[in-house]
């Protein structure tokens, strides 16, 4: 990818400014994917935990 516009030298590509602003954006994603799958997991263990605490003192667990 150029950073120069092939038709006018004097200025910046508008596809490099496209690509720049989807590599920003992709790599927030990423971070965002990141940390709600650290707290998804979390939860999924809490969930695990309370469920097993309910069977054990002999309570259904709703489906």
């Amino acid at each position: 990818m150029i950073n120069e516009c092939p038709f006018n030298h004097n200025s910046k590509c508008a596809l490099w400014i496209d690509y720049q602003i989807a590599q920003v954006a992709l790599q927030e994603a990423e971070e965002l994917c990141t940390s709600n799958w650290i707290e998804i997991s979390y939860l999924l263990d809490r969930v695990k935990l309370l469920e097993s605490l309910l069977k054990e003192n002999g309570i259904n667990v709703p489906e």
